[in-house]
């Protein structure tokens, strides 16, 4: 059997070889670039949340105003929302979508 391999057939199943195992590294790249973004994505994700939490972790829930205040402020009864917290509830939202790409 052996002395009918010619050095020319070697030479072609290493070249097989070759072909196959660049391909099998360019899939490993790619699979480890997507497991990088997703880490990456993971990572932006928690300090999102961790910021968030820490902006609002051990503030009290705010004291509804009183009818007085309301007036004063021309709004109605329930309508008494802080917007600086609103809009940092918003902002975080939204970079967390545009993050996920949604």
């Amino acid at each position: 059997m052996w002395g009918q391999v010619t050095a020319e057939e070697l030479q072609q199943v290493k070249d097989q070889i070759r072909v196959i195992r660049a391909a099998m590294v360019l899939r490993h790249a790619q699979e480890l670039g997507a497991l990088d973004a997703e880490v990456a994505d993971m990572d932006l994700i928690t300090g999102l949340l961790e910021g968030f939490a820490q902006k609002y972790r051990g503030r009290a829930a705010p004291e509804e105003p009183t009818q007085e205040q309301q007036q004063a402020a021309n709004t109605d009864p329930g309508q008494g929302v802080n917007r600086e917290h609103e809009l940092g509830a918003v902002e975080t939202y939204s970079k967390l979508r545009s993050t996920l790409g949604r």
